[in-house]
């Protein structure tokens, strides 16, 4: 079941790595390919995950289908995380490695960068050591 967004600001653009807009742009050649193949017109603001029983790009994968197949994957990897899982781990991940908090927030939507650091915050601890070393070195830098 696909729940409406909490707010209605919502949508937001989000920057993407490189490979992942590699593997985006394949699979709409792919999607593309398939269009020709059927003898359809190829819709490039279609979906891009599209449900693969009706036209290429008319209606979204269900959501199901890819909880279902990740839930899989993750069996198989010996794991147990589920796919919303994956939003928390991104953010803690990108704080861990000192993505500014304000970046992290606006990725995640969250209406203010204290809400993030509220939900994040136990990542904050262990950046501790890391400070600290940050400030030695600028102030043995800037003697």
């Amino acid at each position: 079941m696909v729940l409406p967004p909490k707010s209605k600001t919502s949508r937001r653009a989000v920057e993407l790595p490189a490979a992942a807009v590699d593997v985006l742009r394949k699979v709409r050649a792919a999607q593309a390919e398939r269009c020709l193949k059927l003898g359809v017109p190829f819709d490039p603001a279609g979906y891009v995950f599209d449900s693969p029983h009706d036209e290429p790009g008319r209606r979204p994968l269900d959501v199901d289908v890819i909880t279902k197949h990740f839930r899989k994957l993750m069996r198989k990897a010996g794991l147990s995380i589920n796919v919303h899982s994956l939003r928390h781990s991104h953010a803690t991940l990108l704080l861990a490695a000192g993505e500014h908090p304000k970046v992290v927030q606006e990725r995640l939507g969250h209406s203010t960068v204290s809400l993030t650091l509220q939900v994040y915050s136990h990542t904050l601890p262990t950046m501790g050591r890391r400070a600290a070393d940050r400030f030695t070195e600028f102030i043995a830098s800037s003697q």
